[in-house]
C-alpha cells in the first residue's frame, strides 16, 4: 500500500499518512523491550479534530494508543 507522508514525529514516534483516496492513517512506535507500530486509519471525527485543531490532536491520539494499543489494534 503506497502513502505519502504528511507529519513525521520523531520525539512521540509517530507518522501521519495519507492513501490514494485521502484516508489519513496514524503509525504509532509502542511497547517497550518489544516495540512494534500501531496502524490507525484516522475516524471522519478524528480527522475533522486534526484539521481543527492541529498536530496537538495527534499528539493526544498517539498517546492514546500508546496507553492502550489493544484497543487500536483492529482499527
Amino acid at each position: 500500500m503506497n502513502r505519502k507522508e504528511l507529519l513525521a514525529d520523531r520525539d512521540r514516534m509517530y507518522v501521519l499518512t495519507e492513501d490514494a483516496i485521502g484516508q489519513l492513517y496514524l503509525e504509532v512506535v509502542v511497547g517497550g523491550i518489544a516495540m512494534y507500530t500501531v496502524d490507525v486509519a484516522l475516524s471522519k471525527e478524528e480527522a475533522a479534530a486534526y484539521i481543527d485543531g492541529g498536530k496537538a490532536e495527534l499528539d493526544n491520539l498517539a498517546y492514546e494508543i500508546c496507553k492502550n494499543p489493544k484497543a487500536f489494534r483492529f482499527r
